[in-house]
C-alpha cells in the first residue's frame, strides 16, 4: 500500500511539467493560494487532465493536453527551490541593481524553456518503481522534482575591462560547483578577426556591418541555448557581448532600422533574452595606468576613444532589469571578484568567505514634481510597470506579478518572497509568456490593488538608478509618490553625495514598511489591518509597527 501511495505522489510530481498556460509555473512554483483558502492542493490527477510522457534530447518531461489542463484562482502550487537576486551595481565598485523590496535579497530565475516546456530532471516515479530505502528516494524527491537551471548572463564593457579575464573566472568557478558552462565567444571577434576593420568602414559599411553582426551572434548564441536544454544539469551560459551591443556602435534611427528589417525589439533582445547584464567598465576609466591595447589582436583605441566605447557600451543596457555595473574602485582581483559575487547573488548561491560584498539596496524618497527630461542623463529608458499580487497564505509569503515594458512590447515575471532565512530573505523569480501571464492574473488577491508605475532607469557616474513614479488609478496613499532605488556600500552623507543632484531627495526610507510596494498596494487602511507586513525578516517590534501604521496619512504629504 505504502509502494502504491509513494508511485502515486511520484506521478503528481512528473505531472507539475505543463506545456504552455499557468500551469507551468502554477504547479512548479510555490504553495500559494490554495492554502490561503484552506483548499487543499490536490491541483493535477489522471483523471481530470490527459498526461503523456514525453522523450527530448534524452530528459524525461511530462506533458499535458492543453484542451484539459486549466487552474482556477483558488487553487495551489507545489514547492519550488528557492533561488536568486540582487540586482545592479554601484558607483563605488559594487554591484548595483534593482528588482525586490527590501534589502539582503537572494533570487533564481528560472525562465520558459525551449516550446513552452519546464524541463525537470528525469522523473521520479522512475525511482519510486525501483525497491530502494526511503531516505534514498526522499533525497532524489527534493533534488531532481526541482527544474534545472538555465542561467545566461552578458558580460560586456569597454575595452581592457578584464571581461576575458572574468569569463575565465566565472567560468571555473561555476565548474567547481558542478554546473556546465558554456561559453559563447564573442561574434566582433570572429569577424574582425576574419581582416574587417571597424574603422575602415564608411557609415553605410558600418549599418551593414552591426547587422549581419547581430544575426550572426544570435545564431551562435541559439546553439548554446539550445544545448543548454538538452543537458540534464544546471547550466550557465557566458555571453561575452550581447546583442544591444551591436547598437553602440551606429546612430539610432539605423538600429531601428535593423529592429524593423528583421522583426524584432528591444524588449525582447534585452530584457528578455538574458537574466542578467554585467558591464566591467574600462580601465581607462578609472584604471589608466593598466590600460594597454596589447593583449587583444583587434584593439586598438586609445584612452580617449576607449572610454567613449565603454560610456556607449553601458548606455545600450540601460533598462534591462537586472544591470549590474562593476567599476574599477579596488584592485582587479577584488573587480573579479564582485563580479562573480553578483552573479552568485542572482542566483541564491552562498559563497561564503570565497568572495566578499556589502553592497544593499537604498530606497530614497522624491519630491515631485520632477525636473525636465533634459536634466536627466541622455540615454535614460521610460517603462510602463504594473505589478499584481497573488493569494498566499499570509503576508510573510508575498507572490507578484509583474508586466514590464515600452513601445507596446512587454516581459512578464512571477515573482515570490519569502521570509529571512539565514540572513536574507529569498526570493523566486520565474520569466512567463503572455498566457502564463494572463491566466495567473485570475489568483489577484482581493486585500491589494493593481500598481501602476512609470519606471525610468539611468546611468550617472557608474551608478544604475530606478525612479519610480506611482501612477493612477492608485491607492490615495501612493498618489504623487517618487522613489528613487540603487545598489551602495556606502552610508550616511557619502549616499547623499552619489545621489542625481537634479532630483529633491527628501529622505531615505530603506526598510521603512510604508514604502514596501506590499503594504503601499493594500485596499484598506493600515490601522489595524492584520496584512501590513511590517518587515519580512520579524526585526520589527509590535508597538512599532503600529507606530508605522498610524502614520499612513504622512504619506500622501510627502
Amino acid at each position: 500500500m505504502k509502494s502504491k501511495q509513494t508511485s502515486a505522489a511520484a506521478e503528481q510530481i512528473s505531472v507539475t511539467m505543463v506545456k504552455n498556460g499557468a500551469e507551468s509555473v502554477a504547479a512548479a512554483a510555490l504553495n500559494l493560494g490554495a492554502e490561503s483558502n484552506g483548499h487543499s492542493n490536490n491541483l493535477i490527477t489522471k483523471n481530470s487532465i490527459n498526461v503523456q510522457k514525453h522523450e527530448e534530447n534524452g530528459i524525461a518531461t511530462t506533458m499535458v493536453d492543453k484542451q484539459a489542463s486549466s487552474l482556477s484562482s483558488s487553487e495551489g502550487v507545489t514547492e519550488k527551490e528557492p533561488g536568486e537576486e540582487n540586482p545592479i551595481g554601484n558607483a563605488n565598485g559594487v554591484m548595483n541593481g534593482h528588482g525586490g523590496e527590501e534589502n539582503s535579497t537572494a533570487v533564481v530565475h528560472n525562465p520558459s524553456l525551449k516550446n513552452g516546456f519546464l524541463h525537470f530532471h528525469p522523473s521520479i516515479k522512475d525511482l519510486c518503481d525501483v525497491p530502494c530505502r526511503k531516505d534514498f528516494i526522499k533525497t532524489f524527491d527534493s533534488e531532481m522534482s526541482r527544474p534545472k537551471k538555465i542561467y545566461r548572463v552578458v558580460l560586456t564593457g569597454g575595452p581592457c575591462g578584464g571581461k576575458t579575464t572574468g569569463q575565465a573566472r566565472l567560468c571555473t568557478f561555476f565548474e567547481n560547483l558542478g554546473w556546465k558552462v558554456f561559453r559563447v565567444p564573442e561574434a566582433a571577434t570572429v569577424l574582425l578577426g576574419g581582416g574587417i576593420k571597424f574603422s575602415e568602414l564608411s557609415e553605410d559599411e558600418a549599418f551593414r556591418f552591426q547587422e549581419e553582426l547581430l544575426r550572426t551572434m544570435m545564431q551562435i548564441e541559439s546553439v548554446f541555448f539550445r544545448m543548454a536544454e538538452a543537458i540534464d544539469k544546471d547550466v550557465l551560459i557566458i555571453c561575452d557581448r550581447g546583442t544591444m551591443d551591436a547598437s553602440a556602435f551606429i546612430k539610432r534611427s539605423y538600429w531601428e532600422d535593423i529592429l524593423a528589417r528583421n522583426n524584432l525589439n528591444e524588449v525582447d533582445i534585452r530584457d528578455t533574452r538574458y537574466n542578467q547584464i554585467i558591464h566591467m567598465v574600462s580601465a581607462a576609466n578609472g584604471a589608466e595606468p593598466f590600460y594597454t591595447t596589447e593583449d587583444h589582436i583587434c584593439r586598438t583605441e586609445g584612452i580617449a576613444l576607449a572610454r567613449e566605447l565603454d560610456k556607449k557600451a553601458a548606455q545600450a543596457w540601460v533598462g534591462h532589469p537586472y544591470f549590474d555595473v562593476v567599476d574599477n574602485s579596488s584592485d582587479f582581483e577584488s573587480k573579479v571578484c564582485r563580479m562573480i559575487q553578483c552573479v552568485c547573488q542572482k542566483l541564491g548561491i552562498d559563497a561564503k568567505d570565497r568572495l566578499e560584498t556589502n553592497a544593499k539596496k537604498v530606497k530614497f524618497l522624491v519630491k515631485g514634481p520632477l525636473p525636465d527630461k533634459i536634466h536627466f542623463p541622455s540615454g535614460f529608458q521610460d517603462f510602463t510597470v504594473v505589478h499584481d499580487y497573488l493569494q498566499t497564505n499570509g503576508p510573510k509569503v508575498q507572490a507578484r506579478l509583474r508586466k514590464r515594458g515600452q513601445l507596446n512590447h512587454f516581459s512578464y515575471t512571477y515573482t515570490v518572497r519569502r521570509p529571512e532565512l539565514q540572513g536574507q530573505v529569498v526570493e523566486v523569480k520565474t520569466t512567463l509568456t503572455q498566457r502564463d501571464y494572463n491566466n495567473m492574473l485570475a489568483q489577484r488577491d482581493p486585500h491589494h490593488v493593481t500598481v501602476f508605475k512609470d519606471r525610468r532607469c539611468f546611468l550617472l557616474n557608474n551608478q544604475y538608478f530606478q525612479l519610480d513614479v506611482y501612477k493612477d488609478p492608485c491607492h490615495e496613499r501612493c498618489k504623487g509618490l517618487i522613489l528613487l532605488e540603487t545598489y551602495s556600500t556606502l552610508h550616511g552623507s557619502e549616499v547623499y553625495q552619489r545621489l542625481p543632484s537634479f532630483l529633491d531627495i527628501v529622505q531615505e526610507v530603506t526598510g521603512d514598511p510604508r514604502y514596501s510596494m506590499f503594504n503601499l498596494s493594500l485596499k484598506e487602511r493600515w490601522v489595524d489591518n492584520k496584512y501590513f507586513c511590517q518587515s519580512l525578516t520579524g526585526g520589527e517590534s509590535e508597538q512599532k509597527g503600529k507606530e508605522y501604521t498610524k502614520c499612513e496619512l504622512q504619506l500622501a504629504c510627502c
